[in-house]
């Protein structure tokens, strides 16, 4: 009964480090996403270190009831982090909200997320071929 306990426990603290770290991108996403000025920068950013013309990539922020935006989200987070850091010593609110320890975590939920996704995607064009 006590490893049950540990193990519950164990449980609802990952859970609630996973839900912290979720919030901190969402905010991040957030800002970004309704600021100009911000978008701007991160816009213009990735269009400095562009090779071959690439158009730059926006922030995408998840949406409750489709389940792949989380991971969707996090992957993208994932891909612009670079130029978030730079952007975070001009931007207060993103220098608090990305610690290197939240990003090794982003990084390791991308990937338990991405094999869902990937099975998603397998299953769904597996079930469109035999239609």
């Amino acid at each position: 009964m006590l490893i049950f306990f540990f193990f519950l426990t164990f449980f609802i603290d990952a859970l609630e480090s996973v839900g912290s770290v979720l919030n901190k991108v969402r905010t991040v996403v957030t800002l970004f996403r309704k600021s100009n000025v911000h978008h701007s920068a991160l816009k213009q950013l990735q269009k400095l270190h562009a090779k071959n013309g690439r158009s730059a990539l926006k922030l995408i922020h998840d949406t409750p009831t489709r389940w792949n935006s989380t991971y969707q989200m996090l992957e993208r987070f994932v891909v612009l982090h670079r130029y978030l850091r730079t952007l975070a010593d001009d931007v207060k609110e993103v220098k608090e909200k990305l610690p290197i320890q939240d990003f090794v975590q982003i990084m390791e939920l991308t990937k338990v997320l991405g094999k869902f996704f990937v099975d998603f995607i397998d299953f769904y064009l597996i079930d469109l071929m035999i239609l």
